[in-house]
Formats: C-alpha cells, structure tokens, sequence
C-alpha cells in the first residue's frame, strides 16, 4: 500500500460526528438502499443528498472527475470535513503526480471547508469498501487511519488535526465536556450499558460516565462501546432537541497554544492539546488523559481543579454478573459467524463483564436469589432451544456468591447450507422464569455473505418483575414452557 499525503492549512470548525454523515455525489436511491445491506453501514453511517440548498456532512465521496466535482461544489452550497476521490487509474499514483494533484485539491478543500481531500484507488467493490473503513473507525481509529487500511493506493492533502478530532475517544470527551449546565431533559436520558445496570441518566451523569471511561474503552468490536455511542448520541440529540457533535467544542490550554506559524488554526477552531507533565491520581500513579484530564472513576468529574460528587447511583452489591453466552469451535475459539455442517458448543454462564461474551445490559438478580447469608449457592436451570434442531436441552448451573459460574455446554450441529441461526436461553429459578436471552449468529459460505450479515448477538430479557427474595418463594412442582418458534 502506497500513501503520500501533503500537510495541509487550514482554519474553520471541524465537527465531526458518530454516526458519520456522508453524501455521495450524484447517487441513486438504490445505490444507498445496496450500501445499507452492509451492517456496519447501515449502523453506523446517515447519508445525506447534495442538493442546492446548504449541506452540512463529515465526507463526501465520488468517483466523478475533478472538474466535475469542482462544478457541482461552484453550484451548491456543501460544506464538509473530508473529500474522498475514487479512481480506477494507477497513474494518479506516480511520485511524480502527487504533487502537482495538491495545487487542484487545495481550491477544493478551501471550498468546502474540508481539512483532507483524498485520491483513492481501492482493489474491491465500494460497498465492502467503505464497510471496512467505517468498522475501522469504529475501533477508534481516525479517519487517516480508516482509510490507510482500507485502501491500496492514498495520496492527497491533509490536516493533522483530524488525527484528534475524528476518533471516538474525543468526540466522547467532547461531548462530556459541552454536556454540563444544560437544562435538564424532565425524563433523563435512556441509555445501556455493560458497565452499570442504571438505564436513566441525567446530563451530568452522562458526562461524569463519557469522562471516566474515555481513556479506558478499548473499542476492540463494533457492536460494543461504538454501538453504544452512537445510540447515545443520537439519544442525546433527541432527548435535548440539538445536535451536540455538531457545536464548537473551546477548551482551556494547559500551555499557551502554539503560533499560528506552527498551527493554521483560528482561535475558534475547536482545538485539544495534551498536556505535558502528567497528573498524578490519589494513590500517587500517573495517568494521562485526552487534553490532560486524568483517567477517573465511574461518576467522578475533575476538571479545572472542581471535583463533583459523584452521581452515578451507587449500589451496595457485589461486582454485577449477566446471563452471558458464546458460541466456540472444537477448538475453543469464539466465532462471530459459523460455517455450514460445522459443530459448535454454545457456551452459556452468570458471568461478571466480559467483552469477549455475549450478554445482556440487565444485570443477573443474583443479590435477590441469594439473600440468605448462610446459603453458599443455588441451582439454576438452563433451558436451550434453536431452530436448527427439535431438542429442548436443560442443565443445571450453580450460582454462588462471586464470580463467574461454570459453563452449561449446549452442542449444535449446522446444516449444509447458509442460514440465520436462532436459540433462545432461559434461566429458571424455582421453576420460575428469570431472564430469556435471544442468541443470533449467521452460517455464512462466503466473504459476501459475511459483509452483509452481522456477527453473533444476543438480547436478553427479564421475566419476572418482583424479584424480591426469589429464593424465599415456594416451589412450583411444574412450569410451562411454550416454543413459539414450532
């Protein structure tokens, strides 16, 4: 893979967003209704038409030619944070003619406000294309990056600035920041997450959450903190009736900020800058953060030298345990799809949070099961039932005080051919019905079908709503158990 990028100048607002806003020049309905068959895009991407009126969005992507692209930008009113150009010629990419392609992209960019403008040459269809660079970006890579690793050839100009500003990690530390003082939505905002089994947030919780954890997420899958993200993201908009990624972030300097001889930036520009000398935590460690704001605790702020106090809800119970699942090969590895006539242990446990598992954001009313001090465990029954066979298997599960449970091991076989693979998992306590959990994976035969399906869910659900001293209640001497799915 070949890249030569040009450092590029510029000033102006840089508001990049989650999910990314894109327009595609001149498009059909269809073409953006195909693009949407790729899960990833269709998540995590909004696009936008070009029309005549003012156009706001974070790329713009086309495979016209440049003078093309210059007449429909003279025309209409776009303004846009990235230019993405899409050739087919290798003679874009000939040392010679990346520089002399800057003094052309350079009106452009400053058309549209644009802090990069990229000439592309990819080796596969758009479609898969663009899926790879958006879950790329999706892992907390910046648009740079994104791109560098899903395309073969990269020249163009571009702006160090976006290095910061289009990771996932600082559009969280922006909005944690602008989130503060604002009038308070009347029913809070509803947002689940792994990390607490509260689902009702005010503002200022979300903000004390988006800090404490801005330096810690790992955004080693899509469907986790990205997914989250973005769902908060939109829900915040909607709850507040604005567009929060859309403002103008200001932020204090540790240190005078550089010259402009260093830095093109106007002073409006939203801008970070990381500070230097460390901040040590209350035990005497070191930690950084983004824009020198150490890393912090679920529900602490620290910011200015002003500490608040917490206002995550606290709860005076062991670490939270989930109804979690996987499904493994007979080799033990976990697999986000499944290939047709295979067999795979379905692996299903009350675990404590586990990225690499599947689970549900309700927690596992385990401190309700467990109310007797004296009792060290309890049995719990797991029900497994899927569409691919019709044997309803159950196991029994011990659940003690702390930590994880050891696996039930439910075996399937997959047929010989591409299907959408359906179990559901139900707990039962005392012959009463816990939590049921939906477990969704794709037996998949080819690349394509990989891009367009998505990998191995679940959803989890709770049943019973008075969960006060489950282990207290009497027996039922049978349950009824109904497959809805024959």
């Amino acid at each position: 893979m070949a890249t030569q990028l040009t450092s590029y100048n510029c000033s102006g607002s840089c508001n990049w967003e989650w999910p990314v806003n894109i327009a595609l020049i001149e498009s059909h309905e269809n073409e953006i209704e195909q693009l949407q068959s790729f899960h990833w895009i269709e998540k995590f991407c909004r696009f936008q038409p070009v029309n005549h009126d003012l156009t706001h969005v974070n790329i713009i992507i086309t495979d016209k030619n440049i003078p093309k692209l210059e007449n429909l930008i003279s025309s209409h009113k776009v303004h846009c944070q990235v230019i993405i150009i899409l050739v087919e010629n290798e003679h874009f990419f000939e040392p010679d003619r990346a520089t002399k392609f800057n003094n052309i992209l350079k009106p452009i960019a400053k058309k549209t406000g644009a802090f990069a403008v990229f000439i592309i040459k990819i080796n596969t269809e758009f479609g898969p294309w663009l899926n790879e660079v958006i879950v790329q970006l999706s892992h907390n890579k910046n648009i740079r990056e994104a791109v560098e690793s899903a395309s073969s050839n990269v020249i163009g100009i571009y702006n160090d600035h976006l290095d910061k500003v289009t990771t996932l990690s600082y559009l969280m530390h922006k909005v944690s920041s602008l989130l503060p003082n604002r009038p308070e939505p009347k029913d809070g905002i509803k947002f689940n997450t792994w990390l607490t089994s509260q689902t009702k947030f005010s503002l200022q919780q979300i903000s004390d959450f988006l800090r404490s954890n801005e330096n810690t997420f790992r955004f080693d899958h899509e469907s986790n903190e990205a997914s989250e993200l973005a769902e908060l993201f939109t829900e915040i908009d909607r709850t507040t009736h604005s567009s929060i990624l859309k403002e103008d972030l200001i932020e204090q300097h540790a240190k005078p900020p550089q010259s402009k001889g260093e830095e093109d930036f106007d002073e409006d520009v939203e801008m970070t800058e990381d500070l230097e000398s460390d901040d040590a935590d209350e035990d005497g460690g070191i930690s950084r953060g983004i824009g020198g704001i150490g890393v912090i605790g679920l529900g602490q702020n620290s910011v200015g030298g002003v500490e608040h106090k917490p206002k995550m809800e606290e709860k005076e119970v062991d670490t939270p345990r989930y109804l979690q699942a996987c499904i493994q090969n007979t080799d033990d590895e976990i697999q986000e799809y499944l290939k047709p006539d295979n067999t795979y242990n379905v692996l299903v446990r009350i675990g404590e949070y586990d990225k690499s598992w599947q689970q549900g954001t309700k927690e596992f009313p385990s401190d309700k099961i467990l109310t007797d001090p004296t009792q060290k465990q309890e049995i719990l029954q797991i029900v497994f039932t899927s569409n691919i066979s019709d044997e309803t298997k159950t196991l029994d599960l011990a659940l003690k005080r702390q930590g994880n449970t050891k696996d039930a091991v439910f075996i399937i076989q997959t047929p010989n051919k591409s299907m959408k693979f359906e179990a559901d998992i139900l707990v039962y306590h005392k012959q009463r019905l816990i939590q049921k959990a939906h477990l969704v994976s794709y037996v998949i035969s080819s690349k394509s079908e990989q891009e367009k399906s998505p990998p191995t869910s679940m959803d989890v659900v709770s049943l019973i709503n008075d969960l006060q001293q489950l282990n207290q209640r009497d027996e039922y001497g049978s349950s009824i158990f109904i497959d809805t799915k024959k």
